[in-house]
């Protein structure tokens, strides 16, 4: 959260005013107050635009924060995970405020991406593995994990079903493109997800971002929506803009 960033405190104070609209979203409309319009970041690279955004969408309510472990635009920083955890574990020791856990995405786990990620978790940097687009093997026994299928038609389902029976405590359906792992911002069809829902708590990814967010909890009644590229302006650029809107229409809905 805000409180693991060191410096940078002109910008927090105003990425605050965004959290306490999210969080009274409805109670501030009945007042009057109107929804702010954004808030630009800017500098070179290197300068914590990035540990900003991922400390906004914690403090905006997020349960998981995503760190990507593959050859992807998206690649995270080691060493920003080690911080991020060492910030929390700090905090924990004065605070029992609820603090979003920290997942690393691997779509290989041996490629040396892959590697790195469950390092971070057995050293306890990351919380929890996901493992997008493979079924996890003895090697992963010793840390906590969740699957993410590729579902292009019902037909796909019968993986999630399969590892959901084989004891994997959460199947998180992303959409299918051929050749691309995932961040493609295709949504997963909705006959798809019809026959998903009400066989085991539904975790969505796949073309997730404000403008549908509201409409797929309606819909769908996810426990979890995971979302990337709907809050990018390029990939592997997060907009604060964009994540501020996608926690109003969650908490609005």
């Amino acid at each position: 959260k805000f409180d693991d960033v060191i410096g940078a405190d002109d910008a927090k104070r105003e990425l605050q005013f965004f959290v306490n609209y999210m969080q009274n979203t409805k109670k501030l409309r009945k007042s009057g107050v109107a929804a702010p319009k954004g808030i630009l970041l800017y500098g070179p690279p290197g300068t914590g635009k990035t540990m900003l955004a991922k400390a906004f969408a914690a403090e905006s309510g997020a349960d998981l924060l995503g760190f990507v472990f593959a050859r992807s635009p998206r690649r995270a920083d080691p060493e920003l995970v080690r911080y991020f955890a060492r910030a929390q574990r700090r905090i924990r020791e004065f605070s029992n405020e609820r603090r979003p856990l920290l997942v690393g995405v691997v779509a290989d786990p041996d490629s040396p991406e892959g590697e790195t990620a469950l390092e971070l978790a057995r050293e306890g940097s990351l919380d929890a593995i996901q493992c997008h687009g493979f079924r996890p093997d003895g090697r992963l026994d010793d840390v906590a994990r969740y699957c993410a299928v590729r579902a292009g038609c019902e037909a796909d389902l019968a993986e999630a079903e399969a590892l959901l029976n084989g004891g994997e405590p959460r199947v998180l359906l992303d959409a299918k493109v051929e050749g691309i792992a995932g961040g493609t911002g295709t949504r997963v069809p909705e006959e798809t997800l019809r026959a998903a829902s009400g066989k085991a708590p539904l975790w969505i990814a796949g073309g997730v971002a404000p403008g549908n967010a509201a409409e797929i909890l309606e819909k769908f009644r996810p426990e979890l929506v995971d979302v990337s590229s709907g809050v990018e302006k390029e990939p592997g650029v997060k907009d604060r803009e964009k994540i501020r809107a996608l926690f109003e229409a969650l908490g609005a809905r």
